[in-house]
């Protein structure tokens, strides 16, 4: 009997697997998400903290340690090291001071893609409140990733906890519009 029982749950998360993997190839590769904050801070305030990324270390929930690496064809190359001990590899492609920075993941097999930082003056703040909008170009190759990406997490999870995180930091409190 207790064996029964065991093949039938075995079968049916073996089945529950193989589902989700279907449903995640049905899913696209490359996704858009968008995130934008309102912060009582002006431009280079904002500029100045998402770029010095050594002292991210100590506003970002869940990152432990940010590496520079030898930069490529001229960019500059980071590792940033979470509390779990997994790495995000990025490369830092475009800087518009203090408008616009762009990054790229880098050597990653399970997931790709740009994150496009753009800070714009609020235009109902005067004294030089500003938005930063967070825009990721996404690629997740694993299925099963998809589907968590898709129904667990969402899209903008990551950069929803970056903005919430940068407002604490430049205690301004974000502000989402969207």
């Amino acid at each position: 009997m207790i064996l029964k029982v065991a093949i039938i749950l075995v079968g049916a998360i073996i089945i529950l697997i193989a589902l989700v993997f279907l449903v995640g190839l049905l899913l696209p590769q490359n996704h858009t998400a968008k995130r934008t904050a309102r912060f009582g801070r002006p431009a280079p305030e904002i500029w100045d903290a998402i770029n010095d990324y050594p002292a991210q270390v100590k506003w970002r929930t869940g990152i432990r340690e940010m590496k520079r690496l030898e930069d490529r064809d001229g960019h500059e190359i980071w590792k940033e090291v979470r509390g779990r001990g997994d790495s995000i590899t990025y490369m830092v492609i475009e800087r518009e001071p203090p408008r616009m920075l762009k990054s790229k993941i880098i050597n990653n097999r399970q997931f790709g893609g740009t994150w496009t930082w753009v800070i714009a003056p609020d235009g109902e703040d005067p004294g030089g409140a500003c938005t930063l909008t967070i825009t990721e170009d996404g690629e997740i190759y694993n299925p099963i990733f998809r589907v968590v990406a898709k129904f667990i997490m969402g899209y903008t999870g990551v950069m929803t906890q970056y903005l919430t995180d940068l407002g604490r930091h430049l205690d301004a409190g974000a502000q989402f519009t969207d």
